[in-house]
């Protein structure tokens, strides 16, 4: 049986389990399971934003990613063309 000790800090229920645990020892384990209980007004609950967090940085940034590296290469090759010997276009290439 695990003994935990329970504090308060910042809103979020701190356990400090003292006996058999996944967390490293000195480390102090953060229980945000029961948010939406605490903040009953929020406008989104913790599982909506659970999720919408993990299609941001699952599905967005990558995808983002993708057409900005794109885009940035083209725009590389096409003031490479133009000829790096002006000092704009050998800024913007430089900034590209």
């Amino acid at each position: 049986m695990v003994s935990k000790t329970e504090l308060s800090t910042f809103g979020l229920n701190v356990v400090h389990n003292s006996t058999v645990s996944n967390v490293p020892a000195g480390c102090v384990e953060v229980d945000t399971y029961n948010l939406s209980d605490q903040y009953p007004d929020d406008l989104v609950s913790q599982e909506t934003f659970l999720t919408l967090a993990s299609i941001h940085s699952g599905v967005v940034v990558p995808t983002l990613f993708l057409i900005c590296a794109s885009t940035n290469t083209i725009n590389m090759i096409v003031f490479y063309k133009h000829g790096l010997h002006e000092r704009f276009n050998l800024c913007v290439f430089c900034l590209a």
